[in-house]
């Protein structure tokens, strides 16, 4: 899949929603992966918050502390 920068921007906003319902139709319009799962499903979506360089620093942490919370990796190579 080819990303663009209008396809960028709306995940960003998408993900940065934390609206489940939000993120899941975009998923499938796009044919991606939505875990069944909901410690999984969040896991991702925290794991993509830390990737979005537009995410606040406040944004940041409370995706870090969920997932470790959660014990996950919070490290991201995207990171910045």
């Amino acid at each position: 899949m080819q990303f663009n920068k209008s396809f960028i921007t709306e995940r960003d906003a998408v993900m940065l929603s934390l609206d489940k319902e939000r993120i899941t139709e975009f998923c499938e319009r796009y044919g991606l992966w939505v875990p069944d799962n909901d410690i999984s499903f969040w896991g991702g979506v925290y794991k993509s918050v830390l990737a979005i360089k537009s995410a606040t620093e406040e944004q940041k942490a409370f995706a870090r502390e969920w997932l470790i919370a959660h014990n996950m990796q919070p490290c991201s190579i995207f990171e910045k």
